[in-house]
């Protein structure tokens, strides 16, 4: 825990929100932009590869063998693959594993198996979350996400499937990807268990 986390617990909420508000905003990198031509922009221009980058895959691999270290074991989870490792006591990570946690949990109900489609998921943090928080299920994974990181996440996780696609369709996919029906018209059984 580090000082200024260990002064916030001592402070009242209505001292930290001041001093939060008080405090100048840091200047850094733009993260979003605005493009006024949408995902066509990336089609039409190359030099516009999103995630697919190596620096991506850098950042990611340096930080791999801390998040295996914070993930293993039976410390709290409160810890985001993208963020700086600092801590696994962050309430806004916890909470977000923890959704994940209590889905995973109920997709997994009575079954001894399970399989998993993550969209977007980098080099597979959520698989190695996914066997830390359900050691007693198989897991069949599979992740659809930029060659750059699949082609990492498949030398991870030889056993578990990573599919490529490119930057800009990967996008324009996630904004409008039907939800399937869960009810198959022939039968009126239901052939999905979950969608998280």
């Amino acid at each position: 825990m580090t000082f200024n986390n260990f002064l916030k617990l001592l402070m009242p909420p209505l001292i930290v929100n001041i001093v939060n508000r008080l405090r100048p905003a840091p200047t850094s990198i733009v993260e979003w932009e605005y493009i006024p031509e949408g995902w066509s922009y990336a089609s039409k221009h190359a030099e516009v590869r999103g995630w697919n980058v190596n620096g991506v895959l850098e950042t990611y691999i340096e930080k791999w063998p801390q998040f295996v270290g914070m993930v293993e074991g039976t410390q709290p989870l409160g810890l985001s693959h993208e963020s700086s490792l600092a801590t696994n006591e962050d309430l806004h990570s916890h909470n977000t594993i923890m959704s994940f946690a209590y889905c995973l949990t109920l997709a997994s109900s009575n079954k001894n198996r399970m399989s998993i489609l993550d969209w977007g998921g980098g080099i597979g943090h959520y698989y190695l979350l996914s066997q830390a928080l359900l050691p007693d299920i198989v897991i069949d994974y599979s992740c659809k996400d930029v060659p750059v990181l699949c082609d990492y996440g498949a030398e991870l996780f030889p056993q578990q499937n990573f599919y490529t696609m490119s930057a800009a369709s990967s996008a324009h996919m996630i904004l409008y990807l039907p939800v399937p029906p869960c009810i198959t018209p022939k039968t009126g059984k239901p052939y999905l268990n979950a969608l998280l």
